[in-house]
């Protein structure tokens, strides 16, 4: 009697609910393994090991009965159009070459912990109940375009080492993307998912597009890293939460729609990072955004420095410990890099500054903690090792884990020192893209200033409020013509545009004395100066100062004239401080 295959391993039965162990029953050729077992077996012997992995599933289908492929070897196979309607199951199962499920329909299958190391096209199958992708990796292509996943799929901790295609797949049921890991391109374009979805700890290395995609349910994307990623008019119908996620690259979320909650608590907007500073379009962008429900949109934590509103209504958007380094938005800085010669070279010199600080950090020159903090964030994706740097950090560590993190280190900081020296070798900044942006006119970057000027005042945040006006006049001033721009001028000097009541007390303070000493030199009668004439000259002055008091003397209608903008702008800052109300 011919020795069987040695191969067993504890499985999850779909049909007793429970964990069974699978014992393999075919014939061991080698090693004590079968002909799918051996690992090697098949590249002799191709054309057999896939003959006979065809009859074994024809005999499942037929008889309909549960097909066990699991921890299988195999070659190139087709089971295009097939229908598993009995559970199907390929745990560990290795895939060398390509394999081809399209249009087939399973009933219950699980891949977990499979393994694809050609191409994987599971293009418009239909997984009628849950399919479970526990740990799969996908060493080339994944193609899952139009797939139908009608109960639960769980591709947590999966691995999609080339491009995933999910183009216009469906998924009609819950499903989770959990700590899995994306390191090539991700194409999730017009895909619709019913129920809630789970992006929780996932890493998107590439470009990740979800463009027109549809999330009918909850999605969540807490800690996840973006490198890069597009929502152009994707419709959030339910709650969507972005809380400590990583977006270490541009973000596009124009014309996406918001119908519920959104949250970007603690959300980190990093797009300008090391040698992406170089790249004035790596930003964060809301253009065209539609928040439905703009009381229950909160921005918590952020920094606010490379974000964009253009032409989006925010006047309700709660904004919560942000910070917008100085309050300018990024908006007035690519319109500006658009317009002025000046500000490209400014940039550049910045970026440049930047750099050198970040290469200063890594060689132990200088300290930051704050851009260090960036520099590790930038790096993650790109050198994984960096989450055992952190792990060990955190732990007591004996002699060989000290060891461990010191060499862990030294690997990390001499391959960031490559990425900043490299970027710094090259300097090359493209303002091509910022040249044809049509939507960098300066009344859209104003509608901005205004919009955040109404949603402070709003809530009651007045001196924020204050600083984006403030801002908003100075660049208006800068592209107004040369009488506007004098007046804007005298009405900063005075009182900063009305924000500042204390500059016109300086004013006010300053000017009285003055003109009460000029005119105590100019009609003094000797040169003695005493203190009774020097109080009659100050009160004479107030009076005038104040439209009081009124003769012909040049003195006297210069301070009266002088004193009109003073006031003036004395009655308009008070009433700004103090009689703000907010007419809604």
């Amino acid at each position: 009697m011919p020795e069987k295959c040695k191969y067993e391993l504890k499985y999850f039965d779909f049909t007793s609910g429970k964990n069974e162990t699978y014992r393999c029953e075919e014939d061991a050729v080698k090693d004590g393994l079968c002909i799918f077992h051996h690992k090697t077996y098949w590249k002799e012997h191709e054309d057999e090991v896939r003959k006979k992995f065809i009859e074994k599933v024809e005999d499942a289908i037929n008889n309909k009965k549960p097909l066990l492929c699991i921890g299988y070897n195999l070659p190139e196979v087709d089971l295009s159009e097939k229908k598993f309607e009995a559970p199907a199951y390929f745990q560990y199962a290795v895939f060398y070459e390509k394999v081809n499920f399209c249009k087939a329909e399973f009933n219950e299958v699980d891949f977990s912990f499979a393994e694809f190391n050609g191409e994987a096209n599971f293009s418009n199958v239909k997984f009628l109940c849950e399919a479970p992708f526990y740990n799969t990796k996908f060493y080339s292509k994944a193609n899952f375009f139009g797939v139908a996943f009608f109960s639960k799929v769980h591709f947590d901790s999966a691995e999609f080492i080339e491009e995933a295609y999910f183009y216009e797949a469906k998924f009609l049921n819950e499903v989770s993307f959990s700590e899995a890991k994306f390191y090539g391109e991700a194409y999730f374009a017009g895909t619709e998912f019913s129920k809630e979805i789970g992006f929780y700890e996932t890493n998107f290395s590439s470009m990740l597009d979800f463009r027109e995609a549809k999330f009918a349910s909850g999605a969540y994307f807490t800690r996840a890293k973006f490198s890069e990623v597009d929502f152009f008019k994707a419709k959030f119908s339910s709650l969507v939460t972005f809380n400590e996620t990583k977006f270490l690259g541009k973000a596009l979320f124009n014309y996406s729609t918001f119908l519920d909650a959104a949250s970007f608590v603690n959300s980190y907007f990093l797009p300008y990072a090391l040698e992406k500073c170089l790249k004035p379009c790596n930003y964060i962008s809301f253009r065209y955004a539609n928040f439905e429900r703009q009381e229950k949109v909160v921005f918590d934590g952020c920094d606010m420095e490379r974000v964009s509103f253009l032409n989006t209504n925010i006047e309700r958007v709660k904004f919560r410990n942000v910070k917008w380094r100085n309050f300018k938005i990024y908006d007035e800085k690519l319109f500006l890099l658009k317009h002025l010669e000046k500000e490209r070279k400014k940039f550049a010199n910045e970026c440049e500054e930047k750099l050198k600080k970040a290469l200063d950090i890594v060689n132990g020159k200088e300290k930051d903690e704050e851009v260090k903090k960036e520099i590790y964030y930038s790096l993650e994706l790109k050198y994984p090792e960096l989450k055992e740097i952190e792990r060990l950090e955190k732990k007591k560590r004996n002699e060989e884990e000290e060891e461990r993190l010191r060499k862990l280190k030294n690997t990390f900081e001499k391959e960031a020192k490559i990425e900043i020296e490299n970027a710094l070798k090259s300097q090359r900044i493209d303002f091509s893209e910022v040249y044809l942006d049509e939507d960098l006119t300066l009344e859209n970057v104003l509608a901005v200033y205004r919009a955040l000027r109404e949603n402070y005042d709003y809530y009651l945040k007045y001196d924020e409020s204050g600083k984006f006006f403030i801002n908003e006049m100075k660049l208006k001033k800068r592209f107004s013509n040369f009488i506007e721009r004098v007046v804007m001028s005298v009405y900063e000097l005075l009182c900063l545009y009305g924000e500042s009541y204390t500059r016109t007390i300086v004013w006010i303070l300053a000017t009285i004395p003055l003109f009460a000493l000029v005119r105590l030199l100019f009609e003094a009668s000797s040169l003695v100066l005493n203190m009774n004439s020097l109080m009659d000259s100050l009160k004479i002055s107030t009076a005038a100062f104040f439209q009081l008091y009124y003769n012909n003397d040049w003195l006297t209608i210069l301070e009266r004239l002088i004193s009109i903008p003073i006031l003036g702008s004395f009655y308009i800052a008070l009433r700004r401080k103090f009689e703000r109300r907010i007419r809604h």
